[in-house]
């Protein structure tokens, strides 16, 4: 019984990667609003103020900054990865 469950654990995660790596690179960003939201993410990275959200050193406040905070963590991540 229990194979039977991981047999169909292991069929779900497979047609799901299939379907979601199926479709990367079909949709490109939108401009601007993907990258901008890219560009705060580096600058608070950059700068080290995770308090207020900034675009060209101006004040960006309409979204809330956890969504940039989550975009600046995962950057960073990517970063420590790409160098070791």
């Amino acid at each position: 019984m229990k194979n039977i469950i991981k047999n169909d654990y292991f069929i779900v995660a497979v047609l799901s990667a299939i379907v979601f790596y199926s479709f990367l690179g079909v949709r490109t960003l939108s401009i601007p609003d993907e990258g901008r939201y890219v560009s705060i993410a580096l600058e608070m990275l950059r700068t080290g103020d995770w308090t207020v959200p900034r675009l060209n050193g101006v004040q960006y406040l309409y979204k809330p900054p956890l969504f940039y905070w989550l975009n600046a963590i995962s950057l960073s991540l990517v970063d420590n990865i790409m160098v070791a």
